[in-house]
């Protein structure tokens, strides 16, 4: 699928994954792959309310473009790491990791992929101006060691790499990116992958054309065609979901909203999209420590998911317990959270810390808030809860490209800010790296907090380079509890993804790692 992301802080979001395995591992048959006459469907309509600009998925967040595109390995059901065009990777050392190639695999146009092929699309995610250049980073080669072989090398140790391709960084044909240097990716011209469907037409302004590809070497196409229409908003989308112009809308934002418009029905599973107040550590009257915290008991987590409009789950830690679960057990993480200073809504605690700032009588502040999504409604809802202990928070609408250069520009213009942050993988480096350290307090970053005291830094340096399980969630532990000490960020919920399905379908076991890559092998017919 094309990961549109559901969050203001969309332009953020990463692609980094859980610890490397040294094993070899063997590859399974190609998910949703089915025998001829098995579940078939004939056209499958989806409905999409964001916009894709091209097909070159170095310019653009279009990711693998609805599964037409493959990527080296994917995650399985449960989040695990699984082969897809590399059919089996080893990690003989630290910073080396070798990708078997899945040979007999062939694109749209019947020319065989080999390593020649990867090691082009490797190299050009890693240039400079790549949507995804900042993912591809760690990266200080890319080989051919074979036909079907491909060597990546490290600059240093990096746990999170083994699914960087993941999901990540769709492989193309060199051959088709050497015939059209400048025009890959635009209408007419194309892309030439080796995915389940081919591409058979795109237009930016009102969709896509896909036709199951004869020579997938997944086996017989289940889907055998696909039509994509580009709506200008959810309600639109909605709308046509009811009047039977498509089956399947993806990325539904406010599934409530939807379900009422559309009549369909909602199929949902948490995400990695998380909220969070921040607060400026720098900056008065958000650098007392006694502001911080009185926000903190004063924010009622159920109102703001009241407000959110969307499906969620509250979370009190930067790390969301789902990407911890990665490196230990269910009973260690429990442990790990319940040992961590906590602030659970408490009106009489928040006035009590409030009583002892330098602010006793509360303050007027204002918060930069946009039309896009639940932003506003939200905001609302932790402005009435400041209130509260008198804390008197000033919505100004501005808007989403003003917003997007507000987060992320001159950190010492921010106060207090709600925003939403989505990552594409549930490794637990991702957040952090996304919110935290003196990297993300320069332009372009998104640590609004305006937090970057050195022991963070060495934290996130030590929970990538530390390949051992056990040792990278003692450092999350000690990282955890310095923020829930100093409390830069208030988490506040994960949300959920949610997909809308007509009558005519369904989807068993939709989750979060379901609905990347080829998805729509994943809907069945109903019988």
């Amino acid at each position: 699928m094309r990961l549109r992301l559901p969050a203001a802080l969309a332009a953020a979001a990463l692609a980094l994954l859980a610890a490397a395995c040294s094993a070899t591992t063997a590859a399974p048959q190609a998910a949703g792959a089915a025998s001829a006459g098995a579940g078939q469907i004939p056209l499958l309509r989806i409905g999409d309310d964001a916009s894709l600009s091209t097909l070159d998925t170095g310019a653009d967040e279009g990711n693998a473009v609805y599964g037409t595109l493959e990527t080296l390995t994917r995650f399985g059901a449960d989040g695990q790491v699984e082969p897809d065009l590399a059919s089996s990777v080893s990690h003989p050392d630290a910073v080396t990791y070798v990708y078997h190639l899945r040979q007999g695999v062939k694109f749209w146009n019947g020319d065989p992929m080999t390593s020649a092929d990867v090691v082009n699309a490797l190299d050009y995610y890693r240039k400079p101006g790549s949507y995804v250049s900042a993912e591809i980073a760690p990266v200080k080669s890319v080989v051919a060691t074979g036909p079907y072989t491909v060597t990546v090398t490290l600059e240093n140790s990096y746990a999170p790499w083994s699914a960087e391709t993941t999901s990540q960084f769709p492989i193309f044909e060199k051959k088709f990116a050497d015939e059209h240097k400048t025009t890959m990716g635009r209408p007419g011209v194309l892309i030439m992958g080796t995915g389940p469907w081919q591409i058979d037409s795109f237009d930016p302004t009102t969709g896509l054309e896909l036709s199951a590809n004869p020579h997938w070497w997944g086996g017989t196409v289940p889907v055998k065609h696909i039509s994509v229409k580009f709506f200008a908003s959810e309600t639109t989308e909605a709308l046509a979901f009811r009047g039977g112009e498509i089956d399947v809308a993806n990325n539904v934002l406010n599934p409530k909203a939807f379900k009422s418009t559309s009549g369909g029905s909602i199929v949902s599973a948490p995400a990695f999209s998380a909220g969070y107040f921040g607060m400026n550590v720098h900056q008065a009257p958000w650098n007392d420590i006694h502001v911080r915290r009185a926000v903190a008991y004063a924010l009622n987590r159920s109102d703001i998911i009241a407000a959110l409009g969307n499906n969620a789950q509250p979370v009190t830690t930067l790390i969301p317990p789902a990407e911890l679960d990665r490196l230990g057990s269910k009973e260690q993480v429990n442990t790990l959270i319940s040992g961590l200073p906590s602030y659970p809504y408490n009106l009489a605690a928040a006035k009590r810390e409030l009583a002892e700032s330098a602010y006793p009588h509360g303050f007027t502040a204002t918060t930069q808030t946009i039309t896009f999504a639940s932003y506003t409604p939200v905001n609302e809802a932790v402005a009435g809860d400041l209130a509260k202990i008198g804390i008197n928070l000033k919505l100004k609408t501005i808007g989403f490209t003003q917003y997007l250069a507000f987060a992320s520009g001159n950190k010492n213009a921010i106060g207090g800010l709600y925003a939403t942050m989505n990552v594409t993988n549930p490794d637990p480096d991702s957040f952090p790296s996304a919110l935290l350290g003196s990297v993300n307090i320069a332009d372009g970053g998104y640590d609004w907090a305006n937090y970057d005291p050195p022991v963070i830094d060495t934290l996130i340096k030590a929970g990538e380079t530390t390949q051992d399980p056990v040792k990278r969630l003692a450092i999350y532990r000690q990282m955890l509890n310095t923020l829930a000490t100093d409390l830069p960020y208030v988490p506040l919920y994960i949300q959920d993804y949610n997909v809308a399905l007509s009558g005519k379908f369904t989807w068993p076991n939709y989750n979060v790692y379901t609905q990347w890559g080829d998805w729509a092998l994943n809907i069945k017919p109903k019988n």
